[in-house]
């Protein structure tokens, strides 16, 4: 059995409990990173294949947002 390790709060942890939830919390962050490099892979193609928007587009779309309607498309 593990031994208890104290806490704040009422809840009293064992380290089988501690060293889950360290496990758990590395399983997660490791999932966000590939998350994060599997977003910037299709970002990346989406650039080499051209499915960009020109930056003045998005300026003038930006600053229509504080004049009009924030729910107007992107238009090319």
């Amino acid at each position: 059995m593990a031994r208890p390790i104290k806490s704040r709060g009422t809840k009293v942890h064992t380290l089988d409990s501690k060293d889950s939830l360290k496990k758990q919390a590395l399983a997660t962050r490791i999932d966000q990173e590939q998350d994060h490099h599997f977003m910037t892979h299709d970002a990346l193609a989406d650039v080499d294949a051209g499915r960009v928007i020109n930056h003045q587009t998005i300026q003038d779309w930006a600053d229509r947002l504080s004049d009009g309607d924030p729910t107007q498309r992107l238009l090319r």
